[in-house]
């Protein structure tokens, strides 16, 4: 087998890094590269294992995961899976990795599954863990009785999502930054009640066409329109109502939160911004406020 390389890449996940802290993204990014090897410097190695680690919600999502992949490689072969056997198998899978965590074989086999809450010894009650399988076991049931049935052969609907209530259509949009084109001539539409996944490795720009889609990123062309009406290309000059029912949901919270404000300012300012008829008691009410509702499509 060749050797592996580590390659130079850039994308809008690795340049928030970058400019939050540039110690940790080397670390991140090529400080651990070949930590996974026996022979590799104990630094080196050290820097990979604490990178491998997650969290137990990390962890348990990543579970669910290989679960609903595990049914579709067997629907991919021509046959399905039953919830009962579904189910057993991943939490047998659960306890293994649990126990392996627990009893550190990650530090010799770092490419083992590793728990941050064994690495740093945080007590967790018996119930707690307990509760984390009784959920893993809700999310298998929920993946299995909402929506397709996984268990079976899909049935492929001849609609197109053209024909459904669209909400969202992007069409022929490039952009890019500076002179770089890091996207061309993407299409896509989101119908009303429909989810889309955008799937990608790192920097093949699907954090891009999320901000070009929201108004954040402006250095593009093509189109976005939104329930039948152009988009101008800056949230800024987009109106309120168009705010409120597109928004962005930032992947790290370090980033997107402003440490200098409290929790109740950070929720206070969209209230503001999108209700301005609220007094201050109803604004401090928050969620309990009968005047508004979020927005749905």
């Amino acid at each position: 087998m060749a050797d592996l390389v580590n390659e130079f890449s850039w994308s809008r996940t690795r340049d928030n890094v970058f400019q939050e802290c540039r110690r940790r993204y080397y670390y991140q990014y090529y400080g651990a590269w070949g930590g996974w090897d026996v022979n590799s410097d104990p630094l080196v190695r050290r820097l990979y294992i604490l990178k491998q680690l997650a969290t137990r919600q990390m962890w348990i999502g990543r579970l669910v995961h290989e679960a609903v992949e595990r049914c579709l490689l067997a629907l991919r072969d021509g046959h399905g899976l039953s919830e009962a056997s579904l189910i057993e198998d991943t939490v047998r899978q659960m306890r293994a990795e649990w126990k392996g965590s627990r009893a550190g074989l990650y530090r010799e086999t770092p490419k083992r599954p590793s728990l941050f809450e064994h690495e740093y010894a945080v007590p967790i009650k018996d119930s707690e863990w307990q509760a984390l399988r009784d959920h893993l076991v809700r999310c298998l049931r929920t993946e299995l009785t909402t929506g397709p049935d996984i268990r079976e052969p899909l049935e492929i609907s001849a609609s197109r999502p053209e024909d459904r209530d669209t909400q969202l259509r992007v069409s022929g949009l490039s952009a890019r930054y500076g002179t770089t084109e890091v996207l061309s001539d993407v299409t896509l539409t989101v119908g009303r009640d429909q989810c889309v996944a955008l799937v990608g490795e790192s920097g093949s720009g699907k954090t891009t066409l999320a901000r070009c889609v929201v108004g954040l990123h402006t250095s593009w062309s093509g189109q976005v329109q939104f329930r039948g009406q152009d988009l101008p290309r800056s949230a800024q000059q987009r109106p309120p109502q168009v705010l409120q029912a597109i928004q962005y949901i930032f992947q790290n919270p370090y980033t997107a939160l402003n440490p200098r404000k409290t929790i109740g300012q950070i929720i206070e300012k969209p209230l503001h911004h999108f209700y301005p008829s609220l007094s201050r008691s109803e604004r401090d009410e928050g969620g309990s406020c009968p005047h508004w509702s979020p927005c749905s499509t």
